[in-house]
């Protein structure tokens, strides 16, 4: 049997017809990466729900290279999901005035530089080398009375503790550890928490914290011993190996000693643009 054949001007009428039909594989057909969401941990017996970080501007950097690169072999803790203890809110008295009732969604901070925000990766967890690390926290202004730190092990019994200042205007505050403390183990996982006071000298169960975990690994990726006076050579060997809270630590231990340097506000500018928190490179360093 022979196969019917079609005019030139019917076939053209039948490619335009169906040519809406053919799929094309692009970008925009595959599903689209969620935004990260921190692990939910349990502070006392109560479950703390983590929202996804405040959506931070674009990078202005451009298409270069990382300074920090993510650590690889290293699995970041496990998710849960919860409810409970929200770490996204204010002190009552920081909260915007509204004339009715605020539910959460209205008591949340609007941008980074009204929250106070702990300078980690998005999943809020990072490595360090050091047996006594130093943690980073922006803290906005705050009528809080004062705030406590807590570090914790991974079966929950509290490591250290200790009391903060309160910062009289908002900036970075660094976190280190006395040598009263005891040093983290090897492969072993820690929480860290900051809560505010907000009604008195101690945090109450409904006072908003803010949380981040760490893990001390051994790495002969970097040249100097841990503990030893950071350069810059040294932060950047940090930051390529994925070691998070020494790259940082001690840019910003740089960086205060060396204020008007611009080769260390730039550096210290891309390494918070790695992690999405470019927005609070100009924040000033407080010690």
């Amino acid at each position: 049997m022979t196969q019917p054949t079609f005019s030139q001007p019917f076939a053209l009428i039948l490619s335009v017809l169906f040519a809406p039909l053919v799929l094309v594989d692009s970008p925009s057909t595959h599903a689209q990466a969620k935004p990260a969401m921190a692990p939910a941990q349990s502070v006392a017996g109560t479950a703390i729900a983590f929202e996804p970080l405040i959506p931070a501007p674009k990078n202005s950097r451009g298409g270069g290279r990382r300074l920090f690169e993510p650590p690889t072999g290293q699995d970041a803790p496990g998710t849960s999901r919860g409810g409970g203890r929200r770490t996204d809110e204010l002190c009552p008295k920081d909260r915007p005035k509204y004339p009715k009732i605020q539910t959460p969604i209205e008591r949340k901070p609007k941008t980074l530089g009204e929250r106070a925000t702990p300078l980690l990766p998005t999943n809020r967890w990072g490595l360090t080398v050091s047996e006594r690390p130093t943690f980073l926290l922006y803290v906005p202004k705050t009528s809080a009375k004062a705030m406590e730190f807590t570090l914790e092990d991974d079966k929950g019994e509290v490591n250290f503790q200790m009391n903060l200042p309160v910062p009289s205007s908002p900036g970075v505050v660094r976190i280190s550890l006395p040598n009263t403390a005891p040093a983290l183990e090897v492969d072993k996982e820690y929480s860290w928490r900051v809560a505010f006071a907000c009604q008195a000298n101690i945090p109450a169960p409904e006072d908003p914290l803010v949380h981040g975990m760490v893990r001390r690994v051994q790495s002969t990726a970097v040249s100097s011993k841990p503990g030893a006076i950071a350069t810059l050579e040294t932060v950047k060997q940090y930051a390529k190996a994925g070691i998070w809270y020494d790259a940082s630590a001690g840019l910003a231990a740089l960086k205060y000693s060396n204020p008007k340097d611009a080769t260390l506000q730039s550096t210290w500018q891309d390494l918070l643009s790695d992690i999405q928190l470019e927005a609070l490179s100009s924040a000033p360093l407080k010690n």
